[in-house]
């Protein structure tokens, strides 16, 4: 069978979206939907979503939405790049170091450098696109 990369075709069970600091990088991250199809769906549906960063004890950075989805395949473990839907503050979540948090639904990791998150400061603008 040949791989989807090679005759052109994109997977539907996996998504790609970029996370974009203003006036610096982004980083590039996979949607996975067996993870969390109901919210992955609602936020994907939603990009570009655009927000200023926020921190929670330099564990994870996030960044606010309007989106009303609740809990799916919740867990509360963690590593770093990975992204979760915070569902009690409609928040995404872009995880810095591994920890153990508040239930959130995992929806993916980052395919590149995270490091930038790492160098953001409160009051940054991110924006999350297709």
């Amino acid at each position: 069978m040949e791989d989807n990369k090679q005759n052109g075709l994109k997977s539907v069970s996996r998504l790609t979206a970029m996370l974009e600091i203003q006036g610096q990088d982004t980083v590039e991250y996979e949607f996975v939907r067996h993870l969390a199809p109901l919210t992955i769906s609602k936020v994907f549906n939603s990009l570009p979503i655009t927000d200023t960063v926020h921190f929670y004890d330099n564990k994870f950075a996030y960044m606010n939405t309007r989106l009303q989805i609740g809990g799916e395949k919740p867990r509360t473990s963690f590593k770093p790049g990975d992204i979760a839907f915070l569902t009690n503050s409609s928040s995404i979540c872009f995880f810095l170091q591994e920890c153990k948090v508040s239930p959130m639904s995992l929806m993916g990791t980052a395919k590149s450098n995270i490091d930038m998150l790492n160098r953001c400061k409160v009051g940054n603008i991110l924006t999350l696109k297709k």
